[in-house]
């Protein structure tokens, strides 16, 4: 009534089939793609933001995947995702997402490749994960052809390392991202820059700037206690988030 609002949520319903090599699942669910470890470049459905703490959880999409797997070597990933018109409840293609992922393991290098049409805007991406001695290094990176406008490249890449310190198990990494959609001026963000805003609102991207750096800590004291630092810094106003856990 005039004084309040009921709303229900399906959390999780969908019709699945399964075979040796394939799977097919029709509904509710979640789908993560990219090795960003704090920021996604090529999870731009619902990506977790950079300071989120749970990531056992994630709010799902109703959409039709596919993913086809051949002899260990990789896979075929497919999402179909439509949406309605907020106003008229018709699906409408132009706020759809389709996209094909294809995952590929040549020596000691995985690599990614990415191809979708993300509401009414091509994207192209591309990633890579490869070790480096006893670490890990990861890029991605993603193509946006925005209409009369300039193409946009956005990417992060990181590192990150595990050791034993003091007979404590340590893991640490660094990442570096590049909203290509931010600005890199100390004010006027948001500014005359509606793709930007359209993204914000969309939960596909947390920040305003173009370039930031993270540093994260893992530190466990047992099995069963934890303490973890991250910075995320802004490398275009120096601005700074800390975030101390247990």
């Amino acid at each position: 009534n005039s004084r309040a609002v009921a709303v229900q949520r399906l959390d999780r319903l969908s019709v699945g089939y399964t075979t040796g090599s394939a799977t097919l699942r029709f509904g509710r669910q979640a789908v993560s793609w990219g090795n960003g470890l704090a920021f996604q470049v090529l999870d731009f459905v619902n990506p977790f933001s950079p300071i989120a703490i749970d990531k056992d959880y994630k709010t799902g999409e109703d959409m039709l995947y596919g993913q086809w797997q051949w002899a260990g070597q990789g896979d075929a990933q497919l999402m179909l995702l439509p949406r309605r018109d907020a106003l008229t409840h018709d699906l409408d293609h132009e706020r759809a997402s389709n996209a094909v992922k294809l995952h590929a393991r040549t020596g000691l290098i995985d690599v990614d490749v990415l191809a979708a049409r993300h509401y009414d805007q091509t994207l192209l991406g591309f990633g890579v994960v490869r070790s480096v001695g006893g670490a890990v290094w990861r890029l991605d990176a993603l193509h946006t052809a925005v209409p009369e406008q300039e193409d946009v490249w956005s990417l992060a890449t990181n590192l990150d390392y595990s050791w034993v310190l003091f007979g404590k198990n340590m893991y640490g990494f660094v990442e570096y991202y590049r909203n290509g959609f931010g600005s890199a001026h100390e004010t006027g963000y948001l500014a005359a820059n509606p793709e930007l805003i359209a993204r914000l609102l969309r939960g596909e991207v947390f920040t305003v700037g173009r370039d930031y750096a993270a540093l994260g800590l893992q530190v466990e004291f047992s099995p069963l206690v934890n303490a973890f630092a991250n910075v995320i810094q802004n490398l275009n106003d120096a601005s700074r988030y800390l975030q101390l856990r247990g």
